[in-house]
């Protein structure tokens, strides 16, 4: 599973779903059923981490019979809400079959919202 590189932007405090879709080194989408996700926000130096989701803490593995390949993460207000405006890093681990692959990663601008 190739990672992907799929970066984005976020105001502080707003609440996100992000879709992510897995693939396999030739393109076709990968069944998650049984698989471990964790999605992680990160300062970008990779070595503190802001935020972790996990399968049922934050990540819902999508019906794998019509939305093959996806799961989603999702973010709630609380979860940046206190965060300064910065650029992040974020990424996501799956482990399937004993094998674990980061599937996405990429830069996160943070903004503050003026609201």
């Amino acid at each position: 599973m190739p990672a992907r590189n799929q970066p984005f932007s976020l105001f502080a405090g707003d609440d996100r779903e992000i879709t992510i879709t897995v693939k396999d080194a030739d393109e076709a989408l990968v069944d998650l059923t049984g698989a471990a996700i964790v999605w992680r926000l990160l300062l970008s130096g990779r070595q503190i981490t802001i935020v972790e989701k996990s399968v049922g803490h934050g990540i819902a593995i999508s019906n794998q019979t019509t939305h093959q390949g996806q799961c989603v993460v999702s973010l709630q207000s609380a979860d940046t809400l206190y965060v300064d405006p910065a650029v992040l890093y974020h990424e996501a681990d799956v482990t399937l079959g004993g094998l674990k692959s980061t599937v996405v990663f990429g830069k996160v601008t943070l903004e503050r919202s003026g609201v």
